[in-house]
């Protein structure tokens, strides 16, 4: 008899360890994999349906709502002149987002946790998430600071300077019945909806948010120049 799969709430969200058709859990324990959603979102019903469905356990991260913050915990959360400065005066929804992720980030310092998957609750994994918590230890590259499982960098495929390809032929992953690719990308991309993360990457996205933040978290965990980071990409998407 399959034993009860528990559910802990802690502060930052509810865990949800779910199981496979076969009654496995599919997790690296030393990969946590949480989900950023607003508190009482009716998405988080189909968050834990699609999760379950594909064996993934996961932890819901609550979503700092923008549009919530009142003015003086918006000014010290957030710093209109640097944003206009470096790009543009943020929406509520953006400050909340970019709040959001950076929160992860700084949990993931002070945890001392070596990398994670985020996710927010607007994404729709696949059968081939499977395949990445299984062998993302070899599939990732050592120098890598974010991956992008999915986004906007479809668009730059078409010219292959902006992104240089490498098989995976030492551990074969396989997406939608073809050989993946990973890609260093080398212009600005986004996909934060979906993306594995180093705590090393996380510092770097701290240096650019602190003490208050000035960038969205698409702009600037996809600008490997401002964010002075090795940003890849996994083609084709995963989530």
């Amino acid at each position: 008899k399959r034993a009860i799969i528990w559910a802990k709430t802690t502060l930052s969200g509810t865990k949800i360890p779910m199981a496979d058709r076969n009654g496995q859990v599919v997790m690296d324990r030393s990969l946590p994999i949480f989900v950023i959603s607003m508190p009482n979102s009716d998405r988080r019903d189909a968050i834990v349906r699609d999760f379950a469905q594909h064996g993934v356990a996961f932890e819901f991260f609550d979503a700092v709502v923008g549009r919530d913050l009142s003015h003086s915990q918006k000014a010290e959360l957030y710093d209109d002149t640097r944003a206009r400065q470096v790009e543009f005066a943020l929406s509520d929804a953006t400050i909340g987002c970019a709040l959001s992720h950076k929160h992860i980030y700084c949990k993931m310092v002070d945890e001392n946790i070596p990398h994670a998957l985020i996710f927010e609750d607007d994404v729709h994994i696949n059968t081939n998430v499977h395949m990445f918590l299984q062998k993302y230890t070899h599939i990732v590259p050592k120098n890598a600071h974010i991956v992008l499982l999915g986004g906007g960098y479809h668009r730059f495929l078409r010219t292959q300077k902006f992104l240089q390809f490498f098989m995976l032929k030492n551990t074969p992953f396989i997406v939608d019945g073809k050989p993946a690719k990973i890609g260093k990308c080398y212009v600005p991309s986004s996909g934060t909806y979906a993306y594995y993360i180093t705590k090393a990457g996380a510092e770097k996205m701290l240096i650019h948010q602190t003490p208050r933040i000035c960038w969205g978290a698409d702009a600037l965990t996809g600008d490997m120049v401002v964010g002075n980071h090795n940003l890849y990409a996994i083609l084709p998407y995963i989530a």
